[in-house]
């Protein structure tokens, strides 16, 4: 940082990629890939397909989980408008509206 705050960063002053995260390694693996099945998007799903199914899982269910807050906080007012506020019911979605908090951390 303080090199790049001094001058202009030169090539020499980076570090190498990794072999894994360079584009002829990455090309190498997907050029077959993509000949085989030609629609670049087939190709895509047959070399990332289970890394990004679970991704796009895992973004589901944080979307999901987002949205639980309004649902709780609609049944606590409601609950406490009415008049018959059992805290023994309410405890559980509460508890749960926690949980998912402290999962989508």
């Amino acid at each position: 940082m303080n090199l790049g705050n001094q001058r202009q960063l030169e090539s020499s002053d980076l570090w190498p990629l990794q072999q894994e995260n360079q584009c002829d390694f990455v090309s190498r693996q997907f050029e077959p890939r993509y000949h085989a099945a030609k629609p670049i998007v087939k190709a895509s799903l047959s070399m990332f397909g289970p890394r990004a199914l679970f991704i796009g899982l895992t973004r589901l269910v944080v979307m999901v989980a987002s949205l639980y807050a309004p649902v709780v906080l609609q049944q606590v007012v409601s609950s406490v408008e009415s008049g018959d506020a059992d805290f023994q019911a309410l405890l559980i979605p509460i508890v749960m509206l926690f949980v998912v908090n402290v999962i989508k951390r």
